[in-house]
């Protein structure tokens, strides 16, 4: 019982966390009942040469704990694909765990993402 009532707040928070990355990444699908079926947004290729500077950015910023830079840099990679993968999944996770000042937690995320160069 100790041990439920000790890591249930972290499960409840981590459940959260992936609720609200799911609930984002679907926004701009269609919703059950519309007539017009919705498509996802064409996103632009952003080169490998320029994802591995952003990312080496972040990387930076999550060493420097500079929440402002992640939010900026997460969401101008949002709206690209790399190899045909869209980004934003991986921003979205990387700019969450940032918010909860969770830096390490980003970093894990950003590497995530940098694994999509191979």
């Amino acid at each position: 019982l100790e041990l439920i009532e000790e890591k249930t707040p972290a499960l409840l928070s981590l459940y959260e966390k992936v609720t609200h990355i799911a609930e984002e990444y679907l926004k701009g699908f269609a919703k059950e009942g519309e007539e017009e079926e919705q498509t996802p947004i064409a996103l632009r290729e952003i080169s490998e040469e320029d994802f591995k500077e952003s990312m080496d950015r972040i990387f930076a910023a999550c060493e420097g704990f500079d929440e402002d830079e992640i939010e900026r840099l997460s969401r101008e990679l949002s709206s690209f694909s790399l190899k045909e993968q869209a980004l934003k999944p991986y921003m979205d996770q990387i700019l969450e765990a940032a918010k909860d000042f969770e830096y390490e937690e980003a970093a894990g995320f950003a590497k995530q993402a940098y694994a999509l160069l191979q």
